[in-house]
């Protein structure tokens, strides 16, 4: 078996062998059962995302993670604010590249589009959760901004 295969590729625990050569039988650290890929009690570590949304919300169409729509608005990004807004296509290249953006939610993203260098920092440091904390804070400044606006004139 080659150190590829050692480790499980939804959660990267190392994987061990039973059974001698070519068995079809194997256990993980992780707690799956031997049958079948089914959780057998574990909880989630530290930092690990938990998919909680139902299979039926897959298939997002448009606003879907990675879709063309997403790309595009990237580059429309990446060009309305050269150079620094390359790094916003580069992001989604590197998450999609190393299989990470499976993790993403459609909030995630489309706040590293719209938000930018901010975005990706809200979301790589809190998630769904700092991406929320971030529109937040943008709605916040947006509210004084119009309450100041009024004030003045």
């Amino acid at each position: 078996m080659s150190n590829a295969e050692n480790f499980c590729r939804e959660c990267g625990a190392e994987v061990d062998q039973i059974g001698g050569t070519g068995a079809s039988e194997s256990t993980s650290r992780a707690g799956f059962s031997n049958d079948t890929t089914e959780q057998v009690g574990r909880e989630p570590t530290a930092g690990e995302r938990v998919d909680t949304e139902p299979a039926a919300d897959a298939d997002r169409g448009w606003f879907d993670q990675y879709s063309t729509t997403v790309w595009i608005a990237s580059l429309v990004f990446a060009l309305l604010t050269f150079p620094i807004g390359l790094v916003i296509p580069g992001y989604f290249f590197i998450k999609a590249s190393s299989n990470s953006s499976v993790d993403q939610t459609p909030l995630e993203v489309w706040t590293v589009v719209l938000l930018g260098i901010f975005g990706i920092a809200a979301v790589e440091l809190g998630g769904k959760k700092g991406a929320k904390i971030l529109w937040g804070i943008l709605g916040a400044i947006v509210a004084l901004f119009i309450l100041i606006t009024i004030a003045v004139a």
